[in-house]
């Protein structure tokens, strides 16, 4: 699956074979603000591609183990975090335009979670980016 953010600025390539996937929302204030809809498959590679560094930024919140990135135009596309020297990534489904998934209503709640456990959920759930940012 290729897709990319509404500006086209961020490129995702997606080996997923997922069909549908089941999207996650945080209850954080920044994840609720954004509207982001999260989706993985740990048995996946992802591969970006940003084409105006100019309009990407990332951002870092809490405890600073996952890099949000952002299109200036379109808003959050993905979520980053590097564990044990490889990257994995949750995406944005609603930003990238992806259709085939479901959403968890439940809220997710990640307070309570250590940095191991918060690293550990992520290694387990997460996809992994095959080509470096």
């Amino acid at each position: 699956m290729i897709e990319s953010c509404g500006c086209g600025n961020i490129v995702v390539e997606w080996d997923t074979k997922v069909s549908p996937l089941v999207a996650r929302k945080c209850d954080c204030e920044y994840c609720v603000s954004s509207g982001a809809e999260f989706v993985s498959d740990p048995n996946s590679l992802v591969q970006f591609k940003i084409l105006d560094k100019k309009k990407h930024q990332i951002i870092k919140h809490g405890h600073e183990t996952a890099e949000f990135h952002e299109c200036s135009e379109c808003g959050v596309v993905f979520v980053a975090s590097e564990i044990g020297g490889s990257t994995y990534c949750v995406l944005n489904a609603k930003t990238l335009g992806i259709k085939e998934y479901v959403l968890d209503t439940q809220l997710n709640n990640y307070e309570e979670e250590s940095v191991q456990q918060r690293l550990a959920r992520r290694k387990k759930n997460w996809s992994k980016v095959f080509i470096g940012l």
